[in-house]
């Protein structure tokens, strides 16, 4: 069944410690609305300020990358805040590359595109 227009499936995963304490979010959309293709991408995540620089937003976004690789998506667009420099070396670790960065509805974004097939199982 289709979603609502303006809407997308999508999967989201909760981002757990070995305690099952939440250290974050991580969620995978199967398409792209307009707005999702200016500003949001294929891929969001959110890691607790706690937890941040630990590696976790990294180890997430490498299983959800092997998911969409999975799904058959070809590309992949992963988009963070201009000045958000952790998230996008996360992203650049991963094979990001930066398309451009854009002014969006919800601010100044950096854009990368990610070909999951290239990400080793």
């Amino acid at each position: 069944m289709p979603p609502p227009e303006g809407l997308v499936h999508a999967a989201y995963w909760w981002i757990l410690d070995e305690r099952d304490a939440v250290l974050g979010a991580i969620s995978l959309r199967y398409a792209l609305t307009d707005f999702l293709l200016q500003a949001g991408g294929h891929i969001g995540y959110s890691v607790r300020p706690s937890a941040r620089g630990s590696g976790v937003a990294s180890w997430a976004l490498g299983e959800v990358l092997g998911t969409a690789r999975r799904r058959s998506l070809k590309s992949v667009l992963i988009t963070c805040d201009d000045d958000n420099l952790a998230s996008a070396r996360v992203i650049e670790k991963h094979g990001g590359v930066l398309e451009d960065v854009r002014e969006t509805p919800i601010g100044l974004k950096r854009r990368y595109w990610v070909d999951p097939s290239a990400i080793r199982p």
